[in-house]
C-alpha cells in the first residue's frame, strides 16, 4: 500500500471538516453524521486499523474510556442530578456533541483534545457520583471555549451549537469564565 502523505492527510482531514460544518446546518443530521464518523473511526480502530495518529497506551485507555462514557450518554441510562435534566435531554444532547467533536479531534491529531477528552470523561465520573452541589457547567464552559478559541470555523460553530444546549445550567462560575475571556 502506498504511505499517505501529510500533506494528504491534512486535506482530507480539512474536507472532512468542512462537510461536517454543512451538516450541522442541518443539526439532527449533522450530528448524526458526525456520530456516525466517529463511531465509525472507533470501529475502525477496534479491527486493529490504526488511525494516522498512533497512540500509545495511556492514550489508548482514555479513548476507550471515553467511549464507554459516551455509549452511556447516548443510550440516555445516565442522566447525572436534576440540574442537566431538561426536556428533550438538551444539556445531554450537547455533552454528547461535545464528545464527538473532542473524539474526532484526537483521531485527526490534536493533541490537546486529549485533555479534553480526559475532562469531559472526569465531568462524567463526578455527575455519576448524583453530587446535588455538582453542577458541572464550568467544566464544559472551558471546554466551550477551549473549541470556540481554535482557527476552525468548524469548531467555533459546533461550540455554539452545544454551549446552546446547556446554557441555561451554567452556573455562577461558569459565566465568570465567559465574563473574563470576554475582559481579555
Amino acid at each position: 500500500d502506498p504511505e499517505v502523505t501529510p500533506a494528504s492527510r491534512q486535506y482530507v482531514r480539512e474536507r472532512i471538516m468542512s462537510c461536517l460544518e454543512q451538516a450541522l446546518k442541518t443539526k439532527e443530521m449533522g450530528r448524526a453524521l458526525l456520530q456516525h464518523t466517529v463511531t465509525s473511526v472507533t470501529r475502525l480502530q477496534s479491527q486493529g486499523l490504526q488511525p494516522a495518529s498512533d497512540f500509545d497506551d495511556s492514550i489508548k485507555a482514555i479513548m476507550k474510556g471515553a467511549c464507554r462514557r459516551l455509549g452511556i450518554f447516548e443510550k440516555r441510562e445516565f442522566l447525572g442530578n436534576g440540574v442537566h435534566r431538561t426536556d428533550g435531554n438538551g444539556a445531554i444532547d450537547g455533552i454528547i456533541l461535545l464528545y464527538h467533536l473532542a473524539l474526532l479531534q484526537v483521531y485527526s491529531g490534536e493533541p490537546e483534545a486529549v485533555t479534553i477528552v480526559e475532562d469531559l470523561n472526569e465531568y462524567h465520573d463526578k455527575l455519576a457520583r448524583e453530587d446535588d452541589s455538582f453542577t458541572g457547567s464550568d467544566v464544559l464552559v472551558e471546554v466551550l471555549l477551549t473549541f470556540a478559541s481554535k482557527p476552525s470555523k468548524f469548531l467555533r460553530k459546533i461550540s455554539l451549537q452545544a454551549f446552546g444546549s446547556f446554557a441555561a445550567q451554567i452556573s455562577q462560575e461558569g459565566l465568570q469564565s465567559l465574563i473574563r475571556v470576554l475582559e481579555t
